[in-house]
């Protein structure tokens, strides 16, 4: 991620809000987007929602139609990419990022983890 922020309740395995971004006032605003609308995603630039998708039911699940519901998933992800978030499947490798049982580093309530050495790595060196 290059600018702004994103944030999403959809964070698998734990389900807790995971922000990742560049600057702390729009790091702010999608977890506090979040809190206020209990779940979703949210991408945020420059102090400006770009695009949300709601999920208040336990954080993870929409009350909307699936057109509804892809329609906000889908400006999700362009919005993503245009904050610079780069990988091949944008939604599902935000929602996996702190997963830490799967390969490299990880995002936990620890700290980042080097899964394959099963290790903390420390933020400063």
């Amino acid at each position: 991620m290059k600018r702004g922020a994103a944030a999403t309740t959809y964070a698998h395995d734990h389900h807790n809000l995971l922000v990742i971004g560049q600057n702390k006032k729009d790091m702010t605003i999608v977890a506090n987007t979040i809190i206020k609308n209990q779940g979703g995603y949210v991408a945020v630039l420059n102090d400006k929602i770009e695009a949300f998708a709601p999920l208040p039911i336990a954080g993870i699940l929409s009350d909307q139609p699936l057109p509804v519901l892809g329609g906000q998933i889908k400006q999700i992800r362009q919005s993503l990419e245009q904050l610079g978030y780069e990988h091949n499947n944008v939604i599902m490798s935000l929602s996996t990022l702190s997963l830490p049982v799967s390969p490299f580093l990880k995002l936990t309530d620890r700290g980042i983890i080097d899964v394959q050495r099963q290790k903390i790595v420390p933020l400063v060196v």
